[in-house]
């Protein structure tokens, strides 16, 4: 089976192809991403255009920074996306459900040591 190469004009032209485009064969891919971007920001449909343009940063991400993603698509558009949420949703009952068990960890470390230091008290009378 032959490799498939993608071409950044058919993603860019055929909107739900667009965080796909990044990945295109090219020299350019910043470029190609404010190709992207612009064309996103064409997309009236709040909820299509805010999933189109966390899934370009996701893939984006695969071959290009951080830091030129975010220079590129807007985060206050990705954030009202669907996927956005879901993964930051997650990372909050993950940091939650840490905090709770660092707390609990810490009260019975705490409380064994009260015990420890009662026995040895006691020890000394």
């Amino acid at each position: 089976m032959g490799k498939i190469i993608l071409n950044s004009e058919f993603c860019i032209l055929n909107f739900p192809l667009l965080p796909f485009a990044a990945l295109s064969q090219t020299d350019e891919p910043r470029i190609v991403l404010n190709q992207v971007a612009q064309e996103i920001d064409k997309i009236t449909n709040k909820n299509i255009k805010s999933n189109l343009t966390a899934a370009s940063a996701i893939l984006a991400n695969l071959v290009m920074s951080e830091e030129m993603i975010k220079g590129i698509l807007r985060s206050d558009i990705m954030q009202e996306s669907t996927i956005y949420q879901e993964i930051y949703h997650a990372g909050e009952l993950k940091g939650e459900l840490k905090g709770e068990l660092k707390g609990e960890l810490k009260g019975k470390l705490k409380g064994e040591l009260e015990t420890k230091v009662k026995i040895a008290l006691n020890l000394l009378k």
